[in-house]
């Protein structure tokens, strides 16, 4: 279907302002990843959309390489640190400093600017941080259709941090998480729609006593044209790619390398662990036999392809897990924990394996004993994954939502 019926289905071009936390290019981890994939379904499905964007340094925004995927979008550089009011706040239990660090004058503006010129018919705000702008939007424009991204419960991700943490770092985990939890309570009250990506994430905000609009929105990529990879040659090859600046995702591979890799390694000499991402430091898996270290990759592809099985060890963690649905659009076979797998509408050993941290160093050892299994679900897990993650779907699903909110919010 082209542009022009999406235009006639949604009753006319529909614009909408997307406020990012972080700039969605170049796709630096999973949230740039949902953000981006979402922008792209919506420009396929006809939307007419506005990327504006926070600049941080742990995000920074390169423009030339935003704008050559979205060239009307616009960033400005903020500082998310916490100052000391915001760290005394959060010391004490008070206020909403997590979020609130996110907030800038100049941003303010650009936002008030952007309304003003786009008059959007809905403002996205994508994850719970671009919350701190809500106060202002609603003060200046009340009646505006805010619909908030939900990548995952973010007070959750600490919560679990925390019960694996030491004494020291248990407690301050703790007071993120239940600052994170509070900041969520109080952004329920302010919006007029939530987009969780799973079930899972959407009982949640019910369970939180959400009573408002509700719709499902999982991550999108867009469906591969080219034949599965070539199945690898040589010794079994076990690998993982994330960006090791998260917490979860670094707590994840420590765990790994320290209690499930050696033994794998003791019965398997032959095999291989590879790891790579961003924020990747030079010592993680130093002197570990059978670790190889690729510190930041060019492309996944080239770096996963290679691969007999990709891990998901993760121990932490909230949302989907994107790396697992690019890994099954791919064509990897995954081995990923209950944690890492939450969320994603995927049978264990039909689509993707799931083991838990005890069983997760018998299932790896089972799995490169029986190759012949890991390479049967590789299709399957490809085929479930084209289905139910598909980009351009999943956005002409949103855009008719969209359309929905706006019918409903417009006056007789």
């Amino acid at each position: 279907m082209d542009k022009a019926a999406y235009y006639k289905i949604l009753g006319g071009l529909m614009r909408i302002l997307q406020l990012h936390s972080k700039p969605p290019i170049p796709k630096a981890d999973g949230g740039c990843m949902a953000a981006d994939s979402l922008a792209q379904g919506l420009i396929d499905a006809g939307c007419d959309m506005h990327l504006l964007c926070a600049s941080t340094a742990k995000h920074p925004c390169d423009l030339v390489a935003l704008q050559a995927v979205y060239p009307e979008a616009q960033c400005v550089p903020i500082s998310s640190s916490l100052n000391w009011g915001q760290k005394i706040q959060l010391s004490l239990g008070l206020g909403q400093p997590m979020v609130d660090r996110f907030y800038n004058d100049q941003l303010a503006e650009k936002i008030h600017e952007s309304i003003s010129r786009i008059e959007p018919e809905v403002v996205l705000l994508e994850g719970l941080f671009m919350g701190a702008y809500l106060p202002f939007i609603r003060a200046s424009w009340p009646k505006q259709i805010v619909v908030l991204r939900s990548h995952n419960r973010e007070h959750l991700i600490w919560q679990r941090l925390s019960k694996n943490a030491n004494i020291f770092l248990r407690l301050a985990y703790s007071r993120v998480a239940k600052n994170l939890y509070r900041a969520e309570r109080a952004i329920i009250e302010q919006v007029d729609a939530i987009l969780p990506l799973s079930q899972m994430e959407a009982d949640s905000w019910r369970d939180e006593g959400w009573n408002g609009a509700l719709h499902i929105v999982p991550f999108g990529i867009r469906a591969p044209k080219n034949p599965l990879p070539t199945w690898p040659t040589g010794p079994f090859k076990m690998g993982h790619l994330g960006s090791m600046d998260w917490a979860p995702n670094r707590e994840g591979i420590d765990w790994f390398l320290a209690m499930v890799w050696p033994d794998i390694y003791r019965q398997n000499p032959d095999a291989t662990f590879h790891i790579a991402g961003r924020g990747m430091p030079e010592t993680l898996g130093a002197g570990m036999s059978g670790v190889v270290n690729h510190g930041e990759v060019a492309g996944a592809d080239a770096f996963c392809n290679g691969l007999h099985l990709f891990v998901v060890p993760l121990l932490s963690g909230g949302g989907i897990r994107v790396k697992i649905v690019e890994a099954m659009m791919r064509g990897n076979a995954v081995l990923a924990t209950p944690v890492a797998a939450e969320g994603l509408d995927v049978g264990h050993e039909e689509d993707i394996f799931v083991a838990s941290p005890a069983e997760f160093k018998s299932a790896a050892i089972g799995l490169m004993c029986d190759p012949g299994q890991v390479q049967g679900a590789v299709d399957k897990g490809r085929k479930r994954a084209v289905i139910s993650f598909d980009q351009q779907a999943i956005g002409v699903d949103v855009a008719h939502y969209f359309r929905h909110l706006r019918l409903a919010n417009t006056p007789a």
